[in-house]
């Protein structure tokens, strides 16, 4: 049993690799299998690196994603590499999601279901240390989109142009966060004082790499047999190592305690701040651009009108800054509540020169990504009367909106979301795991008149695996 602290006939320094070795197969296992789940179902996906609005663990769903100030202590922060020194205890985390889409362009409408994987991550920590490792995976940008439309030419008949893609980028990230605490007094009772952590400074950076490979396919079909149609196959393989740094500062506003040092309630102040700069983009393409012919619903080439292989390509992925705040209500009780909100700006535009390869079609260019999100979470009070499984968990709501990174005909394409989420302890259980599940309401169009529109509903799920608190994990023990 791998969370007892019983005795052994195994040694200790088997014990650990044997931990370590599980954990870390099951994020190996987790990798290509999570990659080949990256789908999407929006034909804005078909520019650029995809969307750029990837999943994020699913403890902050609820908050519409805001964590570079959040200090989750029972699950990980992907948002903000510096949060992980913030854990209790070693953490291993991972999830899925499902999603239902629609599409309406004027009259038209479409569904879509698909789902993938969220981030696979596991952080490090003993407990009462200073320091955490982190090492993990999560989507970056997702690709996928088939289209089609129908109209009348001119001394053609009837035209039918289709679109098809699929793919999508990933990052794996190792990182390395720290604490530093400085301590003060504070009245306790009417003749007492007590010793407390009144500043807290986390810093963290992370190691990312961004792989992946996008497929798009364009056909134009023209329905008269005596014409010859088109056909446009590209193939997109990127490849981006970065740096991702980030920092979380608390304050601790007030604090009170009573005669006999039992804490009653304190409200504190913290601050986030992601940075990443900008990121050398490798990129291999493959463009062949084919005349074809439909014979008996088979796409036959007959030539290659063009053919243009680029390998290792350059680009840059544009540096990246968040800033974010939080207000944390905290009772003796057990009941928590915190405000919390952030500010995320990557502007494509400003490196739209450097990429010496076209990622964009006709109308569409490289323009800022942008989004502003906040939450609310609470916790209710923990009585003796109240111990059933909804009084121990966390609730949580947002909402944000903001930018892709890419406008269509002058116009950004935006989004906006609503978010419900809540974590609720694996009772029956010795461990401080927990279950977590999220749910977003989302939309994204553009300004132009006649725009698509698309709507889409997440349904998400995440489990994150800590051991008990008496079974003090990368601590040698006193005796075996």
């Amino acid at each position: 049993m791998p969370f007892s602290n019983a005795s052994s006939n195994v040694p200790a320094a088997a014990r650990f690799a044997l931990v370590w070795g599980t954990l870390l197969a099951s994020l190996a296992w987790g990798i290509p299998a999570a990659q080949g789940q990256i789908t999407e179902f929006s034909p804005y996906s078909r520019n650029g690196l995809g969307l750029l609005n990837p999943t994020t663990t699913t403890g902050l769903i609820g908050l519409a994603g805001s964590g570079t100030a959040a200090a989750p202590a029972g699950f990980i922060n992907t948002e903000n590499p510096a949060s992980i020194a913030g854990l209790l205890k070693t953490t291993f985390e991972v999830g899925g999601a499902a999603i239902l889409q629609e599409l309406r362009l004027g009259d038209q409408r479409a569904d879509g279901t698909f789902g993938n994987t969220t981030p696979i991550s596991l952080a490090v920590k003993r407990q009462g240390g200073k320091s955490a490792f982190n090492l993990g995976m999560a989507p970056y940008s997702t690709s996928g989109f088939a289209a089609t439309r129908t109209y009348s030419a001119d001394g053609m008949g009837l035209v039918r142009e289709t679109y098809d893609g699929e793919g999508g980028l990933t990052q794996l990230h190792l990182g390395l966060a720290r604490s530093f605490e400085r301590g003060g007094w504070i009245a306790a009772g009417t003749a007492d004082s007590i010793k407390v952590q009144k500043h807290q400074l986390f810093l963290g950076a992370r190691l990312r790499y961004v792989f992946g490979q996008i497929q798009r396919t364009t056909r134009l079909d023209i329905l008269d047999p005596t014409f010859l149609d088109n056909r446009t196959r590209t193939t997109d393989q990127h490849r981006s190592p970065g740096l991702e740094l980030g920092m979380q500062y608390e304050w601790l506003l007030r604090a009170k305690y009573n005669d006999q040092l039992e804490f009653q309630r304190s409200t504190s102040l913290r601050f986030g701040s992601t940075y990443s700069p900008a990121a050398y983009l490798s990129t291999d393409q493959i463009r062949i651009v084919e005349t074809t012919q439909t014979l008996g619903g088979i796409v036959t080439p007959l030539d290659t009108a063009f053919f243009n292989d680029q390998v290792s390509a350059s680009g840059l992925i544009p540096a990246r800054l968040g800033l974010g705040g939080a207000l944390h209500f905290n009772n003796g009780n057990g009941r928590r509540f915190v405000l919390i909100g952030d500010w995320v700006l990557q502007d494509w535009g400003a490196v739209a020169t450097e990429q010496s390869v076209n990622l964009l079609s006709d109308g569409v260019e490289w323009d800022r990504a942008t989004a502003v999100r906040m939450g609310v979470e609470w916790t209710p009070a923990r009585s003796n009367q109240r111990t059933n499984v909804w009084s121990l968990s966390t609730y949580r709501l947002g909402a944000g909106s903001g930018t892709l990174g890419m406008a269509f005909n002058g116009e950004p394409l935006t989004f906006e979301t609503l978010t419900a989420g809540i974590s609720i302890p694996m009772l029956g259980s010795r461990s401080a795991s927990q279950f977590h599940f999220g749910t977003e309401f989302g939309t994204r169009t553009t300004a132009n008149e006649g725009a698509l529109e698309e709507r889409y509903i997440r349904f998400q799920f995440g489990l994150s695996l800590s051991p008990f608190l008496k079974n003090n994990w990368l601590i040698p023990r006193l005796y075996d």
